[in-house]
């Protein structure tokens, strides 16, 4: 129960797994995983933890006012920071907020939805005052890649549309036009926007297809669909 936390000011140190565009409540938001977190009631271990960079977080959990939030946290950021590789370390400063049960019957309940995933709660207004600057070779290409993507899109389709197709083909709804959105939902064809099954499938089938119409080995094009669609998902998340 992180109830006693909510809108505090609090230091969260963790490894960034993955960053992602946003759009909450009108404004788009960078949106940072961590993993391994500890969150601080105040500075003072991250200012100890400057002055030793081989700290890390299990050497501090016998420290008073440490507290562990499951074993990742959602940081929202209204500043995009390109200069944060994934697999770096950081400290973050903002304002936490943990997921909320549902009040309702029916209703949507996000305190267990994030608890399944392992998500204790949310800092927001996040600020990144040190990054180790390290990175996960794989992870980061398949988010530069990502991005590339994203920017050939905005080269080649209107705004209107290219936030369709970045929800189509990447799964990224920061620039989905909202009453565009509608339109779809009263359609009855909202599922097309959410990248399923379908999309994967046409993904493999269509390399291994391709693969074997140029003579290549029925299992060297298996193995091939198959990792286009691994690397597919993971750029995607």
């Amino acid at each position: 129960d992180y109830s006693a936390w909510k809108g505090r000011t609090v230091y969260v140190n963790g490894q960034v797994v993955s960053i992602k565009e946003q759009e909450i409540n009108g404004e788009t938001q960078t949106v940072y995983l961590l993993e391994s977190v500890s969150l601080e009631k105040s500075s003072t271990v991250q200012t100890s933890y400057l002055s030793d960079k081989n700290n890390s977080v299990s050497n501090t959990k016998d420290n008073s006012g440490t507290t562990y939030v499951h074993d990742k946290i959602y940081c929202y950021s209204n500043i995009s920071n390109s200069q944060i590789p994934i697999g770096s370390r950081v400290w973050v400063k903002g304002s936490f907020q943990p997921y909320e049960s549902a009040q309702n019957p029916g209703q949507f309940d996000s305190k267990f939805y994030y608890h399944i995933q392992d998500i204790g709660g949310g800092i927001w207004d996040a600020e990144v005052i040190w990054c180790n600057q390290e990175k996960t070779l794989f992870s980061q290409s398949l988010y530069n890649f990502k991005q590339y993507f994203l920017q050939k899109i905005n080269t080649y389709f209107s705004p209107k549309y290219a936030g369709v197709m970045k929800t189509i083909l990447l799964g990224d709804k920061a620039d989905l036009d909202y009453a565009l959105k509608g339109l779809f939902r009263e359609g009855g064809i909202l599922h097309i926007l959410t990248i399923s099954g379908l999309h994967i499938s046409m993904l493999g089938m269509g390399c291994f297809n391709m693969l074997r119409r140029l003579k290549v080995p029925v299992k060297s094009a298996a193995v091939a669909g198959l990792f286009l669609v691994v690397m597919y998902g993971a750029m995607i998340g």
